[in-house]
C-alpha cells in the first residue's frame, strides 16, 4: 500500500521539478544587459500597446516582441511602484498579474513605460526607446459581454454569448447555440451597464425574448398585430419599465467581388414593450409606411428616444439608402409622445448614420457613418463619429482605421468606449477600448488583452456586440435554458390604441445568422 501511494507522489514531485526546471530555463535567465546598442525607435510589439491610455483595472497587457533575437529583457516601470523585470528566451511577454495590478493601482494618472532590450545571435544587446503609456484615473466597467461566431457562419450553429472579466482573463459562456438546437441568440441589451435588467432575443423553436429582471427570467413572445416579427435591436429605458425595439425584416445577400456581404432592411418600424402591462405600443411618427426606422437608443435621462430613419426604397436601390439620425420625446409617466426631430441628416453628411449610443452623462453621442445602408460592420467605409450634444458639433473619432468600426458601447462613467473593429486582419472583428476625455477626445485603441499574447493568431472567430457591465451576469446557462425549454411564455398584447396592420407581413422565421 505504501509503495502504491508513494509512487504517484514521486511522479508528481518529478513533474513539479521538471516544470520548475523548464520554467527556470525559459524565464529565469536574467543576465545583465551590458553595453547595449541604442536603437532610436520603439520596439515592434503585438498587440500594439503603445502611446495610449489604459484603464487602471485592466488585465496584464501581455505582448509579443516582434524583434528577432535569442533573449528578451523587459522592464515595466511607473514612478510609484517597484519595476517589473521579465527575462525570457521567448519573445512572448507574460506579466505577473498580482504585481501588475499593484503597479497600476499605485500609479493612476501616471506614466507607464515598457523598456525592451533584445540580445541578438551575435551576442550583442540592443535597447529600444521605451514604450510610453498613461494610466487613467477612471476605471473601465469590469465585465464585457459579447457574442462569438464564425466569420462565414450562415447558420445558427456555433454561436455563443460570453462574459469576460476585464481585470483578469476569466471568460465564461452564458449561452451557446448548441445547447438549444443550434438556435441563435442576439440583440442582448442591458440597462445602465447593469446586468440586473437585461433582454436577449433567441431565435429557435420555442424561442422568444428573454427578459431578465433582478434574477428572474421571463420568456416573452413579443409578436402582435403590429409587429408580426419579434422585437429586435432593443434599448432598455432608464426607468426599467419598458424597452424600445425595432420590428425589422432583413435580407442578407452576397457579392462575387468586393465586400463579400450586405444586408438590406426590407421594412422596419419602432415600438415599445411595457413590462408591467405586457403591452406593445407605438406612435405613427416612428412607424411611417414610407420610412424605415431602426436602432432605437434611449437618452440617459429617459426623455428622448434616438433612432435612425431612411426613406423606403426598393431593394435594387440598396446602395442609395442612407439613414438620418432622429429623436422623439417620450414621457414615461403619461405615455405621451412629442414630435420627431432631426439631429443629423444624411443630406448634411452624404453618409448613412446608424447605431447611436449616448454617453451615460448625456454629453456625447457616438454613432457610425458609412456610405450606405444600416449594417456598418459589413462596410469598410464604416467609421465612428462623436457629437457634442451641448453644441451639435460632430466629427470622426481619431481612433478610426481603414477597416470597419461598429457596435460601440459606453462605460458607466462615460470615460471609455468599447467597439468592434476589423483592423487586425480586415476579416474578423475584435473588441477594442478607447479612453474618451471630458472634451470628447478619443485616444489610441487598446485590443482586448489575452493571457496568451499569440491568441489572436489562431482564434478564427469574430466578436460581435460588446457590452460593458459593472457586475457579473447573475444567471447561469442552465437558468436561461430552463426558461427557454420549459418556462411559461408570456404572450404580449397590443395596445388597443394601436391599430393592427391591415395586411401583416408573413413571419418566415428567417433572420441572417452569419451577419455580425
Amino acid at each position: 500500500m505504501r509503495k502504491r501511494t508513494a509512487l504517484p507522489g514521486l511522479c508528481g514531485l518529478a513533474a513539479l521539478l521538471t516544470a520548475a526546471i523548464l520554467g527556470y530555463a525559459l524565464y529565469n535567465i536574467a543576465e545583465e544587459v551590458t553595453n547595449p546598442q541604442a536603437v532610436d525607435r520603439a520596439p515592434r510589439i503585438f498587440p500594439d500597446y503603445s502611446d495610449t491610455v489604459i484603464p487602471p483595472n485592466i488585465a496584464p497587457l501581455n505582448f509579443v516582441v516582434k524583434e528577432p533575437g535569442e533573449k528578451y529583457d523587459v522592464r515595466i516601470e511607473a514612478p510609484n511602484a517597484t519595476a517589473l523585470h521579465i527575462s525570457s528566451r521567448s519573445p512572448a511577454v507574460v506579466i505577473p498579474a498580482a504585481k501588475w495590478r499593484g503597479l497600476l493601482e499605485a500609479n493612476r494618472g501616471g506614466r507607464l513605460t515598457f523598456g525592451v532590450s533584445v540580445k541578438g545571435q551575435d551576442g550583442r544587446w540592443r535597447s529600444f526607446e521605451p514604450i510610453v503609456n498613461r494610466i487613467a484615473h477612471e476605471e473601465i466597467d469590469r465585465f464585457l459581454v459579447y457574442r462569438v461566431l464564425p466569420k462565414f457562419n450562415r447558420t445558427y450553429a456555433d454561436i455563443s454569448l460570453r462574459q469576460r472579466d476585464l481585470q483578469s482573463f476569466d471568460e465564461s459562456v452564458l449561452l451557446h447555440s448548441k445547447s438549444f438546437n443550434n438556435g441563435c441568440m442576439n440583440c442582448h441589451a442591458f440597462s445602465g451597464n447593469s446586468p440586473s435588467l437585461m433582454v436577449m432575443h433567441v431565435r429557435s423553436p420555442g424561442g422568444g425574448m428573454l427578459l431578465i429582471r433582478d434574477g428572474t427570467v421571463t420568456k416573452v413572445d413579443t409578436r402582435t398585430g403590429f409587429n408580426p416579427t419579434p422585437a429586435k435591436y432593443i434599448s432598455l429605458h432608464p426607468s426599467g419599465k419598458l424597452a424600445a425595439f425595432s420590428e425589422t425584416k432583413l435580407v442578407q445577400f452576397f457579392h462575387a467581388v468586393g465586400e463579400w456581404v450586405d444586408v438590406f432592411d426590407v421594412q422596419s418600424d419602432l415600438g415599445l414593450y411595457l413590462f408591467d402591462t405586457n403591452t406593445v405600443t407605438t406612435t405613427p411618427d416612428i412607424c411611417k409606411p414610407d420610412r424605415q426606422e431602426t436602432y432605437p437608443s434611449w437618452s440617459p435621462d429617459g426623455r428622448y428616444l434616438y433612432y435612425c430613419s431612411a426613406p423606403d426604397l426598393p431593394a435594387d436601390r440598396w446602395r442609395q439608402v442612407r439613414y438620418d439620425l432622429m429623436r422623439i420625446a417620450y414621457d414615461v409617466e403619461t405615455g405621451t409622445w412629442g414630435k420627431p426631430e432631426t439631429v443629423l441628416s444624411a443630406d448634411q453628411t452624404g453618409l448613412s448614420i446608424t447605431l447611436p449610443r449616448i454617453s451615460p452623462d448625456g454629453r456625447f453621442i457616438v454613432f457610425c457613418m458609412s456610405e450606405y445602408g444600416n449594417w456598418p460592420v459589413c462596410q469598410v467605409s464604416a467609421d465612428l463619429y462623436l457629437m457634442d450634444l451641448t453644441t451639435g458639433k460632430y466629427g470622426p473619432l481619431d481612433i478610426n482605421s481603414d477597416q470597419s468600426e461598429s457596435w460601440h458601447c459606453w462605460s458607466s462613467n462615460s470615460r471609455w468606449i468599447v467597439f468592434s473593429s476589423r483592423r487586425y486582419d480586415a476579416t474578423l472583428a475584435k473588441p477594442y477600448f478607447s479612453y474618451i476625455d471630458e472634451t470628447g477626445k478619443a485616444f489610441k485603441p487598446l485590443l482586448l488583452p489575452q493571457k496568451d499574447p499569440t491568441f489572436y493568431e489562431s482564434f478564427l472567430k469574430t466578436y460581435n456586440l460588446p457590452e460593458l457591465i459593472t457586475e457579473p451576469f447573475p444567471l447561469t446557462q442552465r437558468d436561461l435554458l430552463r426558461a427557454l425549454r420549459s418556462g411559461p411564455v408570456l404572450k404580449a398584447k397590443l395596445d388597443p390604441k394601436v391599430e393592427p396592420r391591415a395586411a401583416p407581413r408573413k413571419d418566415t422565421g428567417y433572420e441572417p445568422a452569419g451577419i455580425e
